[in-house]
This record gives structure tokens, C-alpha cells and sequence, in this order.
């Protein structure tokens, strides 16, 4: 799920993707169909969209919906995208790390760090070249792209559960995992800063802004955090009827997808209790 201008672009498990107006709800557009495999991941890189299927294939599309080209690596499902300049970083489902450019994607560099599929994949702003990876493992793991090769410069030690979503701030990595808590890293992973227990369940979704953290769990509990007297607090939780799958920003309000298929619109301010914007 991605956000384009006014638009909302989300992939489904039939390998449809579908473009909505999130003023109005209403469908703007289907996207040209390349197979028939879920949609994994969709990342808006310049003037295309870079798709994600179960089948493994990166595919391009032009943002009016229109298949530009097709790439299939063979390296297990392709679970993430994230991307820096003109280069675009991949985890796939059998645990390896891809980087290939944006201008010759049939040719990829590969990482090896995790044993298993790599669920989540950000790169850090603030460090050009560095990025993290989130695995099925239980582990955590650093890189810098060296421009010929990918650089493991370090990883975690095997954690309590799977590593399902992170995210990169100026001063840490926050990472959501399989039992429902949230730990918090030094960017180098070096130390583990904190420990909070959210949920029972798996997170599912993360999203920071302005010191504000948004969770989801595959239970659709919803949990806002911000940062008060140096530690991270629940300040607000509300429960959706179903398993939570994304959580996206756009300007001040957050889009809520669900398992169902159906996307909503809440503000993002964790003190404002607004009314469900249904939009599809």
C-alpha cells in the first residue's frame, strides 16, 4: 500500500492492484494485471511504482497503471521494498537481501544474513547507504551498501520472537516482533535501548511521525505511543473487528487496511478520537 498524490495504491492476494481517490473513496482505476500471485510490497520510486509478488517478480509499473517491465529472480517470494536515489533494496522470503538499480534491474547483488523470509526492509535517511533488515529469524540486521557489494556490518543475537516490522528515526531502530512488543535499538545494533510490551499478538503494521509511533496486530488492536519523560507510552489503543495488514500517513490522517479488504481514514493526532472514514 502506497500513497501517490491523492491516491491510494493497494495490491491484493489475486494480484490485483487498485488505485483509489482517498478524498472520495471512490475507484479511480485497476491496474493493468501481470499475474495472478498476491502482491507483496509496492514502493513508489520517481515516476514508477516498484511491485512485489509472491511469485518472487519485481515488476514496474507507470503510475497510470500500465506493466513497463518484469523481473523474476528466483530468490523466494519478494516480501519488502524500500529504496535510496536510483537503487532499489529487496528482501525476499527465503532470507536473502537484493540491491539492483533502478535503471538495470535484471542484474541484482545479493547479501546473505538471515536463515529465514525477511519481512521487513528500511533504509535510514539519515545514513546514506545503510539500511536495515527484519527476518523470520529473529534477528536484526545492518547494512551498507558499498556500491559493489552489500556490507553485513552487523547483526542481532537471536531474539524471542520473529522480527516483523522496523523503524529507522535520527536516534534509534524500533523494531515490532511476533509476540506484540516493541524493542528499541543504537542505530550501529550494538545495544538493545528498551523493551515494551504492546499486545499478545504479532505486530503487523508501524508508522512514526513527529514523535508519534502507530502499531497494528493481527488482533486490530491499534496502539498510539509518544516519547514522554525519556520512555516511549501507550497514550491511546482501539480495536478494529479484524486482522490489521497496513498502516500508511497521508498528511495528517492514518489509512487502516484490513485482511477484509476494507480501508479506512482516522487522524494520525493520538489525543483527537474521530470517527472511522470508511473508504472502501
Amino acid at each position: 500500500m502506497t500513497v501517490v498524490g491523492n491516491d491510494l495504491i493497494i495490491g491484493f492476494n489475486n494480484g490485483t492492484i487498485g488505485k483509489w481517490d482517498i478524498n472520495t473513496g471512490e475507484v479511480v482505476s485497476i491496474f493493468e494485471k501481470n499475474e495472478s500471485f498476491p502482491i507483496l510490497s509496492i514502493k513508489q520510486i520517481h515516476d514508477s511504482l516498484y511491485i512485489g509478488t509472491a511469485s518472487g517478480a519485481l515488476m514496474q509499473y507507470g503510475l497510470q497503471g500500465k506493466v513497463m517491465r518484469s523481473f523474476q529472480y528466483g530468490k523466494g517470494s519478494l516480501f519488502v521494498i524500500d529504496a535510496e536515489s536510483n537503487n532499489v533494496y529487496i528482501g525476499f522470503g527465503s532470507g536473502l537481501i537484493g540491491r539492483a538499480s533502478v535503471k538495470d534491474l535484471d542484474t541484482i547483488e545479493i547479501g546473505e544474513a538471515h536463515m529465514y523470509a525477511v519481512y521487513d526492509l528500511k533504509v535510514d535517511l539519515e545514513n546514506k547507504g545503510a539500511f536495515y533488515s527484519a527476518s523470520d529469524d529473529n534477528k536484526i540486521a545492518y547494512w551498507h551498501d558499498e556500491e559493489k557489494n552489500l556490507k553485513l556490518i552487523r547483526i542481532t543475537e537471536e531474539g524471542e520472537a520473529s522480527y516483523r516490522k522496523i523503524i529507522v528515526t535520527k536516534e534509534a531502530v524500533l523494531v515490532g516482533t511476533g509476540k506484540g512488543n516493541i524493542l528499541g535499538y543504537d542505530k550501529q545494533l550494538k545495544s538493545q535501548l528498551f523493551s515494551l510490551n504492546l499486545s499478545s499478538f504479532p505486530i503487523t503494521a508501524m508508522v512514526y511521525k513527529d514523535g508519534v509511533i502507530v502499531t497494528a496486530d493481527t488482533e486490530g488492536e491499534i496502539a498510539f505511543l509518544v516519547f514522554k519523560s525519556d520512555q516511549w507510552q501507550v497514550v491511546r489503543k482501539m480495536h478494529y473487528a479484524s486482522d490489521v495488514r497496513n498502516l500508511l500517513l497521508f498528511k495528517d490522517e492514518l489509512i487502516i487496511l484490513s485482511k477484509d479488504g476494507l480501508i479506512n481514514k482516522i487522524s494520525f493526532d493520538p489525543y483527537t478520537f474521530t470517527q472511522d472514514n470508511k473508504l472502501h
